[in-house]
């Protein structure tokens, strides 16, 4: 299994100040993506977006859904949707369905937008919910105690299943039987025609909110909670036999668990706060961690859905810090073997969603949204890393895909769509990479990307402040670079083991990240 590890960039202010600068790098061939057109939100703050395969659905949050052509962004209709979206929509048989906040399973027209047909569920609200040969499976009644199903097509009622559980996940069919998660950590499995439940898996503190995922006669769980865990199971063989795989996340052990359950559910601004407090008085300081500088799991793990293309599965992975951050896993695994090839960590700052959005497959290649901007790629089934970028705004998600296209809304109401073409333009935004390898002996590169022709600077600094090197120190115009650093200082000697950083600053932007040269 391939184990890329991009720690999180240190600020450190010292280094940060009175830089005076310029610079020197040799460019590589630009990012496969660009933009291809954007919806500002004077259009109406866009709230929920889905793809059809050339068109992109933008609901907005005066109750409006307009079509646009994903190709050039051109408007192709305009109407009332007549409801507020309560879930992600989905596109299927020519049908754009989505669940709305007033308890009812919409069916629009995925073309004109016209409704085709609605049907209450619940006034409480309802589940995320599922498609499978032609029927939409939902959760709703009090308290998502029932399980609905409806034909795709007419809508009518072809299932109806009153359920002692309170569930959470919309459920996955495999065969004629169903399979749904609930809040209290249990999945089950219930025969659709009777709602008489054939088999249960309960666990400690999970509970699963995104739905599992069938894959041929396997069913790909990732429950959120303080289990930790990802995996795929066997029906035919038990849902408590062995799992076919299994990924398991860090763990940590702190005084007082009750007050950290309470802290890990807050915002990351707000957990922040509050976890910096707890740790002066659960530790009086002494014996406190290095909260700074150090991963410290916090609360339950939280993942996307797992998304399949083909003979292999990806997922999104978000391990909370105690403070505003999270570490981040983009894991790839090949269906076939079972064996996990990619498992990407990234750390960095954590977002206000609860839950991380699915990768997307396109164009050979995974594509993950992690913390609030930063997408990444990677190849498939070959699991190296193409590119990695910054967007400008805060992503919302979910990150969606279709005819070589990718599609972001962020929380300012913008829609974006990118070309995945291998093309030569110029990035969006200023950016700088952890770099790679890292720890490193003796050789790490370090990547950055300019929208505009700047002046720049890159320097290596030690854990003293002390300036090591200067790598870069010109002006360059837009475009991706590389510069590699060989462990000297600008005398040529050998430096010794230890952490060092990468200070960046191009125009107005200033970037820092630490590197680790160990020997």
């Amino acid at each position: 299994m391939k184990n890329f590890i991009a720690p999180r960039a240190v600020i450190c202010a010292l280094l940060l100040s009175g830089l005076g600068v310029s610079l020197w790098a040799a460019a590589t061939s630009a990012l496969p993506i660009v933009k291809r057109w954007e919806r500002s939100a004077e259009s109406g703050m866009a709230i929920r977006i889905a793809c059809t395969i050339d068109q992109v659905c933008i609901f907005t949050g005066a109750g409006t859904l307009e079509t646009r052509q994903l190709e050039d962004g051109a408007v192709t209709g305009s109407s009332i949707a007549g409801f507020v979206p309560a879930s992600q929509p989905q596109v299927g048989s020519g049908m754009l369905l989505s669940a709305g906040k007033d308890g009812a399973l919409y069916a629009l027209d995925a073309n004109t937008g016209a409704l085709v047909w609605k049907q209450s569920v619940s006034a409480g609200g309802v589940s995320d919910f599922s498609v499978n040969n032609g029927t939409v499976y939902i959760a709703g009644g009090p308290d998502k105690t029932g399980l609905s199903g409806f034909n795709i097509n007419d809508g009518k009622a072809v299932l109806n299943l009153p359920m002692n559980y309170r569930i959470l996940s919309a459920p996955a069919v495999l065969g004629k039987t169903l399979y749904f998660g609930t809040a209290g950590g249990t999945l089950y499995a219930a025969d659709m025609t009777t709602g008489i439940v054939l088999d249960s898996l309960s666990s400690q503190g999970e509970f699963y909110h995104q739905k599992p995922v069938p894959f041929r006669d396997e069913l790909l769980l990732s429950p959120t909670g303080y289990e930790k865990r990802i995996m795929s199971l066997s029906p035919a063989k038990g849902l408590a036999a062995a799992p076919l795989f299994e990924v398991s996340f860090a763990h940590a052990s702190y005084p007082d668990a009750d007050e950290l359950r309470k802290i890990s559910f807050e915002r990351p601004q707000v957990r922040d706060v509050l976890m910096k407090q707890y740790m002066a008085k659960s530790f009086g300081g002494g014996s406190a961690p290095s909260v700074e500088n150090t991963f410290l799991p916090l609360g339950p793990v939280h993942t996307s859905s797992w998304v399949v293309r083909g003979d292999y599965a990806a997922i999104t992975v978000k391990e909370p810090d105690c403070l505003a951050r999270a570490q981040y896993h983009v894991i790839i695994v090949d269906m076939a073997s079972h064996k996990v090839l990619l498992d990407y960590k990234r750390f960095l700052e954590d977002t206000p969603f609860l839950f991380c959005a699915d990768p997307v497959f396109e164009e050979g290649r995974v594509i993950a949204l992690l913390g609030q901007n930063t997408l990444v790629s990677l190849s498939v089934p070959a699991c190296e890393v193409e590119w990695e970028m910054a967007l400008s705004g805060s992503v919302v998600p979910p990150l969606l895909a279709s005819g070589k296209s990718l599609v972001a809304l962020t929380d300012d109401g913008r829609v974006t769509a990118f070309s995945l073409r291998s093309v030569e333009d110029q990035p969006l935004t200023y950016a700088m990479q952890q770099n790679s390898p890292n720890p490193f002996n003796p050789t790490t590169a370090i990547r950055y990307q300019l929208p505009k022709e700047s002046k720049v600077t890159l320097k290596i600094y030690n854990m003293a402040g002390q300036e090591i090197t200067t790598l870069v120190n010109a002006k360059s115009g837009p475009g991706t670079f590389r510069v590699l650093w060989n462990g000297l200082n600008s005398n040529r000697q050998t430096m010794p083991s230890g952490t060092y950083f990468a200070v960046i600053k191009a125009g107005t932007f200033k970037k820092v990240i630490s590197m680790t040269l160990l020997k």
